[in-house]
């Protein structure tokens, strides 16, 4: 794997998509003490990818700008392979700006001030659509408490960027898209969990649940094969019944219905639910 980020057409969101699973494989084999010479050309690696310029997008460069400056599955994406990589190189301070990131990707605009994004939050894209934003200043993920609805669907909960891409009405590629940043938010919660960050399931009124909430209400549960996994984890963590199905390799993690097919009470719901 190493030096194929180099590869022409290469491109953050590929990279933040694949490597996350490379280091959790590489934490599960214990290669830190299978193969010591190769794990140490492996976090030389990893240290450096996370800042590397990969170039071919006008905007979004490297896995720390991306993580910091973009609202969207590409900033979830890069989240999830930078998380994976700090907690695997014992990069604590990083690690929690990464926590920090997330709590205000969730809806906390406070919890991190990014120097790459603006106006000391993330940067919106040319998608963005402030009819799908129910906030002001806008959040990531809109807030528990709004009453609005497009289409006769209530908008807490949704991922605003995401959501977006469909335009100003409820379509198949918001949708997709949705999916998508809901992966990436989630493999971060799962490692950040692991590594002691406990109640990040409950963070901004369990903002991870709301989000599948909305994309539930929008029916866009297990729309591709890659996002399967996710059902089996939010019914695990917080005790709800979305509907699943026989899962295999997602974006990053996978075979989550044999990991998670436990449910583990401790997270159940303890908000009200989102008007439907």
């Amino acid at each position: 794997m190493i030096g194929t980020e180099d590869n022409p057409g290469t491109r953050v969101l590929s990279v933040g998509r694949q490597v996350g699973g490379y280091v959790i494989a590489a934490d599960i084999l214990n290669l830190k003490n299978l193969r010591p010479n190769a794990n140490t050309r492996f976090q030389s690696w990893l240290s450096a990818l996370l800042e590397k310029d990969l170039g071919n997008h006008g905007r979004w460069k490297s896995i720390v700008q991306t993580h910091e400056n973009s609202a969207n599955n590409w900033g979830t994406f890069a989240g999830a392979t930078r998380v994976a990589i700090c907690s695997y190189l014992g990069k604590r301070d990083d690690l929690e700006q990464c926590a920090a990131i997330l709590r205000a990707h969730l809806g906390d605009r406070s919890a991190y001030q990014s120097k790459y994004g603006r106006d000391n939050y993330f940067e919106s894209t040319t998608d963005f659509s402030q009819r799908w934003s129910a906030a002001a200043p806008w959040v990531a993920v809109n807030p528990a408490n709004t009453k609005d609805t497009i289409d006769g669907v209530n908008i807490a909960g949704a991922p605003v960027e995401d959501i977006s891409r469909g335009g100003n009405a409820v379509t198949d590629k918001g949708i997709q898209y949705s999916n998508e940043a809901l992966q990436g938010i989630v493999v971060q919660a799962l490692v950040l969990e692991r590594m002691g960050y406990t109640d990040v399931w409950q963070w901004e009124d369990q903002a991870i649940r709301r989000i599948a909430d909305f994309i539930d209400r929008v029916g866009g549960t297990n729309r591709s094969q890659v996002d399967c996994y996710i059902p089996w984890v939010i019914n695990s963590i917080y005790g709800t019944s979305y509907r699943t199905k026989p899962e295999g390799a997602g974006r990053i993690v996978g075979w989550t219905d044999w990991t998670h097919r436990k449910r583990r009470p401790r997270h159940r719901n303890t908000i009200h639910a989102t008007p439907r």
